[in-house]
């Protein structure tokens, strides 16, 4: 299983006091290609923590906790 990343966005500027229209777009548009297909089919992205106890990688924190304690 590979590591999957939320998308990049860009920072939202502060808008200046002179009106300066670069700094009034909305910069928060995803940069991943991969945002319009998902967004298409209807797919979301949504980070993972991973736990790891030696060799080991888990998703859910007692399955993590139970190996530690079977090591230790």
């Amino acid at each position: 299983m590979s590591d999957k990343h939320t998308p990049q966005t860009h920072p939202t500027p502060r808008k200046s006091d002179k009106g300066d229209k670069a700094n009034s777009r909305a910069t928060d548009t995803p940069i991943d290609p991969s945002a319009e297909i998902m967004k298409k089919h209807g797919i979301e992205r949504v980070p993972v923590d991973y736990f790891h106890i030696g060799a080991f990688r888990y998703t859910n924190l007692d399955d993590a906790i139970a190996q530690a304690k079977r090591q230790s």
